[in-house]
Order: structure tokens, then sequence, then C-alpha cells
């Protein structure tokens, strides 16, 4: 689907732009007068109006049925993973480019350094590694650590229904009408949309909006008996998708309320959907918030807002949850595709800087740690960049572009701001400072943890 908004002096100059370009199968979905400011201070106004229209033209074009083949790590013939490792001379430096950006992508450090160990193992045991060995062994490892993919599946004659739950903003209408597209058009399934209502502003108006594009029925329920009532109604339809209100996950009335919405309601598939713009402690918090919930699966939306996709590869590691589909942009249904592990891989081993290779950039961390360890220093520490005036833990993410020749390590936070270096705040090293009162000085003394 095609959305895009025109604006025009009038509605005939508008309806003409829109026919040009959407064609003639376009649809208003909404219009509004506009009133410009032209000349000084505003003093002449034009009017005008502002149309925005659809066409789902993309639909009706015969496509070819999706088919999920077994997984090819073949990257001679497709270089899907963006790792440009051939231009490196030695296996040593293919393990280290794949280690730095799995560290670059926010992979928890301890599966980052353990799938480099696996593979070192092999280049030790084989003599030599290439690109497609090393891709079907992450993949292998990845699997065995827990992570899982199981796309959507709708067996002929057998109702399947899905329920999408989640923070608000993470996309679940838009998410709803994509998997509703698919499954229509692509897969030729009779499909239906239930919207649970939280009688929040244009929740409404949305999904009526894409159900009439897509061209599939849509019930809008406010409790637990509508839902039913709604499921009977689509009960000879292939798939069932219901959009439910966004979850606060610190509102522990809010929950319980979603939780008995389909308590006893079977059989309902429930995904929990998560941005992939998403702090790695919200992903923890709200995944404890919604254990009591029977989750099914897992849908990581928003793939192209985020410049790491590492939090992604720790989630599905910690929850042993599979993923069932990856969605990103605002076509529909173009920007969705089913979970896989070949679609993770180049998620998470996309380069960082593709002018440069991985290998010039030091693992601060392990350099800072041998530093202290020769030096036979304290196991707390900071370190900086000597060409700026910033210091860090050691474990913050702007620390991993700082060559090794350009590393300073401080023993304690009064040093490095002794020698005019202020703190990150990101990582807010500050914070491991504690504060000491003597009963005989009422000055605050800081002290060193």
């Amino acid at each position: 689907m095609q959305i895009k908004r025109f604006e025009a002096q009038n509605m005939t100059e508008a309806l003409r732009l829109i026919k040009k370009e959407l064609g003639s199968e376009a649809v208003i979905l909404s219009a509004r007068s506009l009133k410009k400011e032209s000349g000084i201070f505003g003093a002449l106004k034009k009017n005008g109006v502002e149309i925005t229209a659809a066409t789902d033209h993309s639909f009706y074009p015969e496509k070819e049925k999706r088919t999920f083949e077994k997984r090819n790590f073949d990257t001679t013939e497709n270089d899907r993973f963006d790792l440009k490792v051939s231009r490196y001379k030695d296996d040593e430096s293919i393990i280290s480019s794949l280690k730095s950006n799995l560290l670059f992508q926010d992979v928890d450090k301890k599966t980052a350094y353990k799938l480099n160990e696996e593979l070192k193992k092999v280049l030790l045991s084989k003599g030599g590694i290439d690109e497609k060995i090393a891709m079907e062994l992450l993949a292998s490892n990845i699997e065995d650590m827990g992570a899982r993919f199981s796309p959507i599946r709708v067996n002929q004659g057998n109702r399947k229904v899905i329920a999408l739950i989640g923070s608000a903003g993470v996309g679940k209408t838009t998410t709803a009408a994509k998997l509703a597209a698919v499954w229509k058009y692509q897969e030729k399934k009779d499909v239906a949309l239930i919207k649970l209502d939280d009688h929040r502003i244009g929740s409404i108006d949305q999904i009526k909006i894409y159900a009439k594009i897509v061209g599939v029925p849509v019930e809008i329920v406010s409790d637990k008996n509508g839902i039913k009532l709604a499921l009977n109604k689509f009960k000879h339809k292939d798939l069932v998708i219901i959009d439910t209100p966004g979850l606060n996950c610190k509102n522990d009335v809010e929950l319980e309320q979603m939780y008995h919405y389909f308590d006893n309601i079977k059989p309902v598939e429930i995904h929990l959907l998560f941005s992939a713009t998403t702090k790695e402690n919200d992903f923890i918090h709200l995944s404890e918030k919604l254990k009591k919930f029977e989750i099914r699966k897992l849908i990581f939306t928003k793939i192209d807002q985020s410049s790491t996709h590492g939090n992604i590869l720790n989630h599905l590691i910690r929850t042993k949850i599979p993923a069932s589909c990856f969605t990103f942009g605002h076509e529909i249904p173009e920007s969705v595709e089913d979970a896989t592990m070949e679609r993770l891989l180049s998620l998470v081993l996309e380069s960082r800087k593709k002018e440069k290779p991985a290998t010039e950039f030091a693992e601060t961390r392990e350099i800072a740690d041998n530093r202290v360890n020769r030096e036979n220093d304290t196991k707390e520490y900071f370190v900086a960049n000597q060409n700026s005036d910033v210091f860090h833990k050691p474990g913050c993410k702007w620390t991993r572009m700082i060559k090794e020749n350009n590393i300073v390590v401080f023993k304690s936070v009064p040093e490095a701001e002794e020698k005019r270096f202020k703190p990150c705040r990101y990582c807010t090293p500050k914070a491991e400072m504690k504060y000491e009162y003597s009963k005989y000085d009422l000055r605050k003394r800081r002290v060193a943890s």
C-alpha cells in the first residue's frame, strides 16, 4: 500500500495530482482546508486543500507465493551478510571482524566472546575457515544458545487466531494491517481483524481505514464478551488478527485487565511486539511483567529505525521464545518479512564502518584490563581517549572506537577530573562515587567506591 499527502490550491487540482501519481484506483483517506500565509508578516493569506490518499494497486498483480527454503549460507552468490570479509587476507582477520561487528551491534559481551571462541576452535582444528563455514557455525551456536524462529503458518481448514500485544507506539495496528495484507493477497487466505477499543483518539479510525484499503472485515470490541462474539462471527475465517491497546508495564491494573481479556479464550496465539529501538533494560522489564501471559512468539518492529540490532539476539537467547517476523518501514505489505536466522545474522553482523576494516579499532576494555593487570592497579578504573576531554566506564559504548594508542586509563574519578577530563553523560561514571559525612566536618567529602 502506498500512502501520500497532496497539497493544492483547490480540490480539482488535488484530484488531478492524485490520479496522476496514484492512479484512478486511489482512495481518499482524509481532506482538510489550508490557509497559507505569505507576504510581509503573513498579511496575504491563500486558501488551499490538503488530501491524504492511498492506493493498494501493489496488491492486485499476481505475486509469487512465499517460499520458505532451507537455510543457505552460500555467500559467494549473494552477499547477504554485508561482512565484506573477503578483503582480509587471513582467517584471524575474519574472526576478529565478526567479533568486532557483534560487539558494535550491542550483542551481549558473553555471547560475542563465546561465539568468537567457537570460531577459533574450528580454525585450529580444521586449519582454516571461510565465510560460509563461519556463518553456518554462528547459526548453529546461536540456536544452541536458545534463539528460535517460527514464522506464522495458517493451515487450510484450521482457523488461526493471533493477538498482538505490546507497549504503546510499538506498531501493533500497522503490523496487524501488514499481516492481513500478506495473508490475503500473497497467501490467498480469508482474513479478518478485531480491534480491542482503548478509547484512544484516532485508533478506531486508523484500523477502519486499513481494513477498508486491505479489503478485510473488522469488528470493534470493548470487553472479553465482545471478543468472544467477534470470534464466533469470524469462525469460518482462515486467520483472525486481534489488535490490542498499548500496555503500560508500570500499570499493574492495566496488565491484569489485558490478561483477563484472553484468559480462557482458546486457542489464541499471543505475539508480543518489541520495537528494535527499545532499550535492553526495557526489553527485560516488559518481559518480566508479562510472564503470566502465554507468549507464544515475538515480533520485532521498526527494524529500519535502529542503528544496532544486537538487543534482538540478546532477547531471543534470554527468553527462548521464537521470533515470528520482522517489520520495517510503512509500506503494506512489503515491509514485513518472516523472521529467519539468515536475516538476524545480516542485522547483527552489519559492518559498522564499511570504509575501514574492523581490525583497525582496538577492543578497548580488553586492552585496558591488560594494562590494569600489568600495573597491579585496583579493579575499578575508567578510560578515555587522549584526544578528547571525556572519560568513561570501560563498558561504555563510546569507548569501542578508541584506537589502542589513544587509550588512557584512570584509577579513579578524582584522578580523571584532576587531569581536566569530564564524565561521560551516557555511562555516568560519577555515579560510581559515594558520599561520606563526618559529624565533625559538615563538608561533603567524595570517597571512591
